[in-house]
């Protein structure tokens, strides 16, 4: 029997072609194994930001400092947030953070004030929370003491009247503006001195 060839004369065939004979009418046959690496580019979406909450402060909060920070819960699937803030209901964008913060200062007192929070991520994605609101303190001051000086007097002469008794509720420093029916008159101190040119009524109201 010819080496490479079975009793039925089929010949063999395998994958590396190497025939070796260990005798007559004895074949072996040798196969080599070839391994393939395939590169696969996977991609996978983001999912989508979750929704801003819990403000600080709550939403329609009165008598808020007139500096503090805004500040909201984390988001599932975020990077970054965008602020909106303002007086406007529809406030404009002012800042972008990684945090979960953002401070504000120089606030008007007894004003409304507006703000939004978008959360987004690198996949582009991005979900807007609700607009929130609230409300800074707002000052009051005390009505001023009754004026002293003259309740009668002549034509072209000076008078000095002084009065106080004001308070601001947030600290700031009181003026007080005397009308004398003619023009007024605003002083910082607790006196205003007047010339009387013409004879008459004088009312002098302190504001």
């Amino acid at each position: 029997m010819a080496c490479g060839w079975n009793d039925k004369r089929t010949k063999i065939l395998e994958r590396s072609r190497n025939l070796r004979c260990a005798g007559q009418g004895e074949m072996f046959a040798s196969s080599t194994v070839v391994s393939t690496s395939i590169s696969l580019n996977v991609v996978i979406g983001c999912a989508a930001p979750g929704t801003p909450s819990t403000p600080s402060p709550s939403n329609g909060a009165t008598g808020v400092a007139m500096s503090l920070t805004l500040s909201w819960a984390a988001c599932a699937n975020t990077n970054s947030y965008d602020v909106y803030f303002g007086t406007s209901s529809t406030p404009p964008l002012v800042a972008n953070r990684t945090t979960t913060n953002y401070a504000v200062s120089g606030l008007v007192s007894g004003t409304t004030y507006y703000w939004k929070i978008v959360a987004k991520n690198t996949c582009g994605g991005n979900t807007a929370g609700p607009v929130w609101n609230f409300t800074t303190i707002a000052e009051t001051i005390t009505a001023p003491n009754v004026p002293t000086g003259s309740a009668t007097g002549s034509a072209g002469s000076w008078y000095t009247f002084q009065t106080g008794g004001s308070t601001s509720s947030l600290g700031h420093s009181v003026q007080y503006l005397f009308d004398w029916g003619m023009e007024p008159l605003l002083d910082g101190s607790l006196w205003a001195q007047k010339v009387l040119r013409s004879p008459g009524h004088y009312p002098g109201p302190i504001r």
